[in-house]
């Protein structure tokens, strides 16, 4: 049944998150989506990170505002608990965000954070959390029709994208793909903190630790959320 539930979630979000192009010569590209389609996705989207114990382990509870997507390929995206081979996952992912709800959206700068609670594996987390990847982004030009969507241009790297890369023998990984904005409300363009490794994030000795207390320091608040599995084919 959870099979079933997460296939036909999955299947909406396609349909809602189609990857545009990526032609370099448009700033950002909207399409519209189906707002039938989109309703209620939200909050399928938390109870999917319920389930996959994202939250409360990575992020504390919260309902998205916004739907994300990380795009690899036509193929290889982030579908809320799908398993993509590390292999497809060398370069940094397009990142694609809609607007499901029926009010206007925020007009907010973005911070994107990739994060691996399962460093090394998920029965001994004692690198976790690993930082893969800190990005910012503009305001998204979403305007007040329901379920627009777009590519997210003119990324900012605060930390470099490194590619999923889990060891031998530690099974699946959960890699999480959180959105920010300020918890301020500012719609200016966010600096976060470097963090000063990515193991831990950073964070002095062995207590996991990552996104959430980062994300905290830097007075923000998360609005969207995706994930994939992967691992090492040796197992």
């Amino acid at each position: 049944m959870a099979t079933m539930t997460r296939l036909a979630l999955a299947s909406t979000l396609l349909l809602l998150l189609v990857p545009v192009s990526a032609d370099a010569s448009h700033s950002q590209h909207v399409m519209s989506a189906n707002s039938r389609s989109s309703r209620g996705t939200v909050s399928d989207v938390r109870d999917e990170l319920v389930k996959a114990e994202i939250i409360p382990t990575v992020i504390d509870d919260f309902v998205p505002s916004l739907l994300l997507q990380a795009s690899w390929s036509a193929h290889d995206q982030t579908q809320l608990g799908n398993t993509l081979k590390p292999a497809d996952l060398k370069d940094a992912p397009a990142l694609i965000i809609a607007n499901p709800s029926d009010g206007p959206a925020k007009k907010a700068s973005l911070v994107i954070a990739l994060t691996d609670p399962d460093a090394p594996s998920r029965n001994d987390p004692k690198w976790s959390e690993f930082c893969h990847w800190i990005a910012t982004a503009p305001a998204p030009d979403l305007d007040d029709a329901t379920g627009e969507m777009l590519h997210l241009r003119a990324l900012n790297d605060v930390v470099e994208y490194k590619p999923p890369a889990p060891p031998e023998k530690t099974g699946k990984h959960r890699y999480v793909f959180l959105a920010f904005v300020a918890a301020n409300g500012t719609e200016e363009v966010l600096h976060p903190s470097k963090p000063g490794a990515r193991k831990h994030w950073g964070y002095d000795g062995d207590e996991v630790r990552g996104v959430r207390q980062w994300a905290g320091e830097n007075g923000l608040v998360p609005v969207a959320a995706n994930f994939i599995y992967a691992q090492n084919d040796q197992q």
